[in-house]
């Protein structure tokens, strides 16, 4: 069993297209040909799943015809749409569809748009965007891109079923950044996709997106279509789950950034789990947490790699690092400049200090969930967290009872680290890091899980991150 993801960097050329329809095929006849062996010999069922997500900035452009919505600028949203379709015209008018499948697929372009001209109207009317009327604004992007790639694989001669991810990834109703229910997930995979896969079918399904047990459209928040694929992977009990990326695997830092950055090639689900919440792009934040839940017994593993013609071996990740290291090893540096701090404090009003007081235990977690750093006094509580998560935090702190100062935006640089238990003395790596960064003008150092995390400013990070890099991986 494997499960497929293919990113929107990945797909928005014909050339990403062609690409992802021959792994796809090469996968498809190798699994059906354990399949008909599983159908004598019993066992889970082969076969392949593939999660795809919006094409290019499918999604950033949905968000802004929602806030041009909200803003009463309807004209501006239904340019910005108008882009949407083109785009998407363009491409399927691109690759080699028959006539009759491609005026099918452009008519259901259609159809969606129409759906997000009609959201348009009704917040325009009330200027009031609600997060659950946002996700229903983001779930279009997956909606095109799964008219166009199902298009795509059934002339390709592959057995596709489109199986709807708001029926299949169950979330709560936390709209923005819905919690995913596992139980639910596997339930529903069980009863939707395996009968399909011993039917000999490809499962086309989407990213980023769910639903809740209502029916109601939801989103697990920026970038988290790879969280989707390992869900599903888990449910599945999925031998591998490969998520092919615009680069082929994790990095020492951002290549784009430091191109003498060194390949990582094995990391634990562990260490996954934090460097992707340590801003490191190539792995969102949680896409490592559903498989450090499977029992011991089992061996999904995570590969991180790039569509190339031979691809690269990439970033294999899986239960176990090999032998621990004797002494600390750094691993991989993680930039994230996207920081945003906010201090808070219980407001004085009589009625929203007792709402507060009622609440202050929740805020604690929920901050520890949503943001990046986390630290707390007698009088207030400091926040750092992703400006894309400002609107969701600043709204659910309001609706507590806090007061909300804003501070000028930060940089986290993150050095990561591999040790062989949490006692080890990191001291020498935080003096060598102090030491590389004298020149700089540092906020803080701070320990974190298996991190030192340096807060910058933000015009200073980009040189900083070079400097830790020579110092440490080259």
């Amino acid at each position: 069993m494997l499960v497929y993801k293919f990113g929107g960097a990945t797909t928005r050329t014909v050339r990403g297209l062609d690409r992802m329809c021959d792994l796809i095929q090469i996968a498809h006849a190798d699994e059906l040909r354990k399949l008909k062996r599983k159908r004598t010999a019993g066992g889970l069922a082969p076969g392949v799943v593939v999660v795809i997500s919006a094409i290019g900035h499918t999604t950033r452009r949905l968000r802004s015809i929602a806030e041009d919505a909200e803003a009463g600028k309807s004209l501006f949203a239904g340019n910005t749409l108008e882009r949407i379709i083109e785009r998407h015209t363009q491409l399927a008018g691109s690759l080699d569809l028959s006539p009759r499948v491609y005026e099918r697929t452009i008519n259901k372009f259609h159809a969606i748009a129409k759906e997000v001209a009609s959201l348009v109207e009704g917040v325009t009317i009330t200027r009031e965007l609600s997060p659950r009327t946002l996700d229903q604004f983001m779930a279009k992007g997956e909606q095109f891109a799964t008219v166009l790639i199902s298009a795509l694989l059934k002339e390709s001669n592959i057995p596709v079923e489109v199986c709807d991810a708001r029926k299949i990834v169950i979330t709560n109703a936390n709209f923005n950044s819905a919690i995913p229910d596992s139980q639910a997930i596997e339930e529903k995979v069980q009863e939707k996709i395996i009968p399909l896969l011993l039917a000999g079918k490809v499962i086309l399904t989407q990213g980023f997106i769910g639903g809740t047990l209502e029916g109601q459209t939801t989103t697990m928040g920026s970038e988290s279509s790879d969280l989707s694929a390992t869900l599903i992977g888990k449910a599945l009990h999925a031998k591998e789950i490969v998520i092919w990326k615009s680069v082929p695997g994790i990095f020492t830092a951002d290549p784009e950034l430091i191109p003498k950055a060194k390949p990582i090639h094995h990391l634990s689900f562990e260490e996954a789990d934090e460097i992707g919440r340590r801003g490191v792009r190539a792995l969102f934040q949680n896409v490592a947490r559903p498989l450090l839940e499977q029992p011991l017994d089992e061996h999904t593993t995570l590969r991180i790699t790039a569509p190339a013609t031979k691809p690269l071996r990439g970033t294999t990740i899986s239960r176990t690092t090999g032998n621990p290291v004797r002494s600390p090893k750094p691993i991989a540096l993680a930039l994230e400049q996207n920081i945003a701090t906010i201090y808070i404090r219980k407001s004085q009003n009589g009625k929203s200090k007792r709402k507060a007081d009622k609440q202050t235990e929740g805020i604690p977690s929920f901050a520890l969930n949503r943001a990046f750093y986390y630290w707390a006094s007698d009088t207030e509580i400091t926040i750092c967290f992703r400006r894309d998560e400002r609107r969701a935090i600043f709204r659910a702190l309001k609706d507590a009872g806090y007061e909300i100062q804003e501070e000028r935006p930060l940089a986290a640089l993150s050095l990561l680290i591999r040790t062989r238990d949490a006692a080890q003395n990191l001291s020498v790596i935080r003096e060598r890091l102090l030491r590389s960064l004298r020149r700089f003008p540092l906020r803080a150092l701070l320990p974190v899980e298996s991190s030192l995390v340096v807060l910058i400013d933000e015009n200073t990070s980009v040189d900083a991150l070079k400097q830790l890099h020579r110092e440490f991986f080259e």
